[in-house]
């Protein structure tokens, strides 16, 4: 069993958003927070990348260590983003506003990326807690689990999902989650402005390993996936109809015969 930690930066705007964090299984997951401990430090118990302020030298130092640790663990970092307004033009509907908003779309990238990370071992998702798109994050990952359209998704059978469970967790429940926020912090900082202090800051987190599983939804791909919603919509409208009419004949039918 791979277990994936994750977290997202940025989505309360209209920008760029990421969701990011690292995969990995049971033995590389029990080193981590010894490691991390002595990496942030004693004198924090968390690392929140919103609350950090970035004014003295000794963080840039604490953060520049801190990077070293998923890879010494020997964790893999995967990662989502998207950019809101490159197809906010396309949602139309009310409904689709939180059908494809950009949480939603990274969570369904980035889940996809966990799957097909390392092949042929069961995978379990752990997200920090979302209050606004929790529910619907848990609909599409419970869909993406049922899909037996992608051979890259399933299991050697062919039949069965990598995707095996996922969960959502507040904050300070674990210390799995910080690099995961740290990671996700930094992708934002430099797709925003790569010149910027926090962008050369905490860079050294997406510098430290290279490679992993991560990838932009370009307007082109979010386009697909919004035309592929409105059209399995339509689809399903269409085959409610149609029962609706077969029973109704039934019905008819059945008059009929009676008299």
């Amino acid at each position: 069993m791979l277990t994936a930690y994750l977290d997202e930066s940025g989505q309360e705007q209209d920008d760029w958003m990421f969701i990011a964090g690292y995969t990995g299984d049971d033995v590389a997951w029990r080193k981590f927070p010894v490691l991390w401990a002595n990496a942030i430090g004693p004198q924090r118990e968390h690392l929140h990348m919103k609350s950090l302020r970035f004014t003295k030298l000794p963080v840039r130092r604490m953060l520049a260590r801190a990077a070293l640790v998923p890879k010494e663990c020997g964790l893999t970092p995967i990662a989502a983003g998207v950019r809101l307004r490159d197809y906010a033009d396309l949602l139309s509907a009310e409904e689709d506003t939180l059908i494809h908003a950009a949480y939603i779309m990274c969570c369904r990238a980035v889940a996809i990326f966990a799957m097909r990370s390392i092949p042929q071992n069961e995978r379990e998702i752990v997200l920090e807690r979302q209050d606004r798109y929790g529910w619907f994050a848990a609909m599409e990952l419970q869909k993406i689990s049922e899909t037996t359209q992608h051979p890259e998704l399933l299991m050697e059978d062919g039949k069965t999902s990598k995707l095996v469970s996922w969960r959502f967790i507040n904050k300070d429940d674990t210390v799995l989650c910080e690099p995961a926020d740290y990671l996700a912090y930094a992708l934002l900082q430099h797709a925003r402005d790569k010149s910027s202090l926090k962008s050369r800051w905490t860079y050294p987190i997406i510098a430290a390993t290279p490679g992993g599983f991560a990838g932009l939804v370009q307007r082109e791909h979010a386009k697909g996936v919004i035309i592929g919603q409105k059209k399995e919509k339509i689809l399903q409208t269409i085959e409610t109809v149609k029962k609706l009419l077969m029973d109704e004949e039934a019905k008819r039918l059945k008059s009929e015969n009676s008299t």
